[in-house]
């Protein structure tokens, strides 16, 4: 029963049109737009990157992490029509429900991660395979924490609500997290407790360690693995524990 309904929500997903243009064009135009000037971003960072690679990264951690957050999200219109509480009544539960969910939500987020990565190519981004294939893999990363958020905005709020804000929402943690904008001082210690600091640094330190002597002040911003780590975990476990909340408070009413 699991794989028959992933197998169909998948291929309705795929399928939406809205879905996927909103996965390609939204990181496309972002990227675009940063990069007008090409030629401010065309300089190296380290022996095998350039700076207009980790910008294109940024961005597409910035559009795995919107598409997700939507994606998650989705699950207003079955908490809306009680459809939630006929999946708890069949074979397929809940836990399996959600794991669908966020597998799906997974497969989605790495549409954005492929459109920034046959695009920037052609404005200038230059790096090795290897570590285009790793920082993409940084990115799901992103993917799954913020699936979680998107699934407990939906399990709180109205769809209305989801819809009208999400996005403006994940422009302001992108900000505050440090992910646009290289941060200091007071506002660097307050992204650190941000839950989009912990896959941003991860994917520039991925960049930086494996393309060392990235320069331009990049060495004075890589952080402790433990803490990256800690920062995912902690927000992973907030996320889940706001979604249980959510959904047992809908079963309530």
């Amino acid at each position: 029963m699991t794989t028959t309904f992933l197998n169909r929500l998948l291929r309705y997903t795929l399928t939406d049109v809205s879905v996927m243009l909103a996965a390609v064009f939204l990181p496309v135009a972002v990227y675009l737009g940063v990069t007008f000037d090409t030629g401010q971003w065309n300089v190296p960072a380290g022996p095998v990157a350039n700076l207009h690679f980790i910008v294109a990264m940024s961005i597409a951690l910035y559009g795995t992490a919107t598409v997700a957050a939507n994606e998650g999200a989705t699950i207003t219109a079955e908490r809306d029509t009680n459809w939630l509480r006929t999946i708890a009544l069949t074979r397929l539960g809940m836990n399996r429900y959600v794991a669908v969910k966020l597998l799906i939500t997974l497969v989605v987020s790495v549409v954005p991660i492929l459109a920034i990565a046959a695009v920037s190519p052609l404005r200038g981004a230059e790096a090795p395979v290897r570590m285009w294939l790793t920082v993409g893999a940084c990115c799901l990363v992103g993917a799954v924490i913020f699936g979680l958020f998107g699934l407990m905005m939906g399990l709180w709020f109205s769809g209305a609500t989801v819809t009208r804000y999400m996005g403006l929402i994940m422009m302001l943690i992108a900000f505050t997290g440090n992910l646009f904008l290289p941060l200091e001082g007071v506002l660097l210690d307050i992204a650190r407790f941000t839950p989009m600091f912990g896959p941003g640094m991860l994917t520039r330190s991925v960049i930086w360690h494996l393309s060392p002597g990235t320069g331009g002040g990049a060495d004075d911003q890589l952080f402790p693995l433990w803490q990256l780590i800690l920062n995912m975990g902690a927000w992973t476990l907030i996320f889940v524990a706001l979604a249980w909340l959510g959904h047992r408070r809908g079963l309530r009413r």
